[in-house]
């Protein structure tokens, strides 16, 4: 509630939940294919409060998608947002929500790293 004060301290608010916010704001990049563990066929979910970019990179990409939605099902009810359609290196670089989940199916990961 912003009633009864100043522009100059509702920038200033605003300012700061901006800055609290942001993709990379207190947040560095992580391997995250063996530890926790990513693998494809999984659906994982962003619980960090903040949203994140992943990074997939495929040795052989065809038939790779990557699927992003609310439910824990994002491949079913969500959103198709990354396909790597052809057999060389591909990479894919989605920002993820918080609270949204992700899955990738088909594809051979070779690297899996998400900035959090």
């Amino acid at each position: 509630n912003f009633s009864g004060t100043t522009v100059e301290a509702v920038l200033a608010e605003l300012a700061t939940m901006i800055d609290d916010t942001g993709v990379g704001v207190g947040q560095t990049w992580q391997d995250v294919k063996t530890s926790p563990g990513r693998v494809s066929g999984t659906a994982y979910q962003n619980t960090t409060g903040k949203p994140i970019q992943l990074r997939i990179v495929f040795t052989n990409g065809t038939g790779a998608h990557l699927y992003a939605g609310t439910t824990s099902t994002p491949d079913v009810d969500g959103l198709e947002i990354g396909e790597s359609v052809s057999s060389a290196f591909n990479q894919l670089y989605p920002i993820i929500p918080d609270q949204w989940y992700y899955k990738v199916t088909g594809g051979q990961i070779s690297a899996w790293n998400e900035l959090r």
